[in-house]
C-alpha cells in the first residue's frame, strides 16, 4: 500500500514540476493606444496571436475572409498580405514568407501573428518586458532611420525632451530626429523623460 502511494504521489509531483503556467495575454498598444478585442490575444511558443480581423483593420487595412480555405487576403495602398490559418508561409504582394508560428483557429475564430500582419503593412513591433506591453508603431509614425534630410530654415531649438503632438513621439536630447522638426509642428518640450510619458509621450525609434 506505501508502496503504491508513493508512485501516486511521485507522478503528481512530475506533473506539477513540468507543468507550465498559463501566460497572461500581455497589453497591446497602437500608436499610444491601447487595443481591445473580443477575443482574448494569447500566446503560442512565445508569439502572440491576436483576432485577425482586428488586427488587419487595426492597421488600416480592408480584410476579406475566404471560410472555405481559411484564407485572410488584406489590402492598403500597394501592399496585400495574404495569410492562411495553420500556414507558416503568408505572402506579401505575392512574396513569400516563413512564420515561427501560423495562425490557428481558437473556438471557431482566426487568430493571427501579431508581429508578422503589423510588419507586413509597414509598422514597428516593439516589447517592453517590464509592463508586458507590446508597442506597436504604424506605417505612419514610423520616423525612417535614413537618410536624415533636414527642413529648410532654421530648426528650433528646445531645452529638455521635445515632444511631437503629430505623432505623440518624444525626442531625448540631442536625438538626430530633433533636426527634422520645423516651426510649423505643433510640439511641446518637457524637464525629463518621466514628464513626457506622464503626458502619453513616447519615445521615437532612435531614443527607445
Amino acid at each position: 500500500m506505501r508502496r503504491k502511494t508513493f508512485i501516486v504521489l511521485f507522478a503528481l509531483f512530475i506533473c506539477i514540476g513540468f507543468a507550465r503556467p498559463a501566460l497572461a495575454a500581455p497589453t497591446i498598444k497602437l500608436d499610444g493606444q491601447q487595443l481591445s478585442f473580443d477575443i482574448e490575444p494569447i500566446i503560442q511558443d512565445g508569439r502572440t496571436l491576436v483576432p485577425l480581423e482586428a488586427i488587419f483593420e487595426a492597421m488600416g487595412a480592408d480584410v476579406a475572409w475566404d471560410a472555405s480555405t481559411l484564407t485572410a487576403t488584406g489590402t492598403k495602398g500597394n501592399i496585400t498580405v495574404k495569410l492562411t490559418i495553420g500556414s507558416t508561409e503568408p505572402t506579401v504582394n505575392g512574396i513569400s514568407h516563413t512564420l515561427d508560428v501560423p495562425g490557428k483557429m481558437a473556438d471557431g475564430n482566426p487568430l493571427a501573428p501579431l508581429r508578422f500582419v503589423c510588419e507586413a503593412f509597414g509598422g514597428i513591433v516593439e516589447w517592453e518586458d517590464a509592463t508586458q506591453t507590446i508597442h506597436i508603431i504604424s506605417s505612419g509614425n514610423v520616423i525612417p532611420k535614413s537618410p536624415i534630410v533636414k527642413p529648410s530654415g532654421a530648426a528650433p531649438t528646445f531645452s529638455g525632451y521635445v515632444g511631437d503632438s503629430n505623432s505623440y513621439k518624444y525626442h531625448r536630447p540631442g536625438c538626430q530626429y530633433v533636426s527634422q522638426i520645423t516651426p510649423a509642428d505643433v510640439v511641446v518640450s518637457f524637464n525629463n523623460q518621466k514628464e513626457a510619458e506622464a503626458a502619453g509621450y513616447e519615445p521615437c525609434s532612435w531614443c527607445n
